[in-house]
């Protein structure tokens, strides 16, 4: 199994209340809205660019 990586970030107070809100329509959770998000950057770019090698 893959370790996972924790990451903390700052996000502007309006914006996250906004994702929030998306997340909640979808029924994701914060921490999954994110994830997903950044699952689908790395899918686009690589079907784009090509696939990052690990």
């Amino acid at each position: 199994m893959r370790e996972k990586k924790r990451v903390c970030f700052s996000l502007d107070y309006v914006v996250f209340n906004k994702f929030k809100r998306i997340c909640e329509l979808e029924e994701r959770s914060v921490n999954n809205g994110i994830v997903h998000l950044i699952k689908e950057f790395v899918r686009s770019f690589e079907e784009e660019f090509g696939e990052i090698e690990e």
